[in-house]
């Protein structure tokens, strides 16, 4: 499959206090990749235990697609070192899950996040990815797509 069949995750940062024409405060992008990179991290261990390996889910970004800013970002390689094709797809759509989730049903996110991510002390640290989504400037989303 090329490069661009491949799924990307993108970070969808809307207009508001960090965004004006088509421009982002470089502050604001750092933290929101940042935040992105440590809640995979956080859920692929908690999905994937030891078999996890960071370096294997490093998100980069070539290109800023003109109209808003949005971002692709995806791993160096799609191959990883765990059985399955879609494990990028299944980490990072259990973000997106989770995100639209608190956006749009916050009373079923405790019981959403607890199914989700076992571990107590990964859900901290999931939560305090979130929260810094939830206190940026503009509006995130994040997507999975081709």
């Amino acid at each position: 499959m090329p490069p661009q069949q491949k799924p990307k995750t993108w970070i969808i940062v809307r207009d508001g206090a960090s965004v004006k024409d088509n421009a982002i405060e470089a502050v604001a992008f750092a933290e929101a990749v940042s935040t992105m990179q440590r809640a995979i991290d956080t859920i692929g261990i908690s999905k994937l235990g030891k078999g996890y390996k960071k370096e294997e889910f490093r998100l980069y970004f070539k290109e800023i697609r003109e109209g808003s800013i949005i971002v692709p970002l995806f791993p160096a390689t799609y191959g990883t070192s765990i059985d399955g094709e879609n494990a990028f797809i299944d980490i990072t759509g259990c973000l997106e899950r989770l995100m639209d989730t608190l956006n749009n049903n916050p009373d079923g996110f405790p019981t959403y996040l607890d199914k989700e991510i076992e571990d107590p002390a990964a859900r901290i640290g999931l939560l305090k990815s979130l929260l810094s989504f939830a206190s940026s400037a503009s509006a995130i989303e994040i997507k999975t797509s081709i």
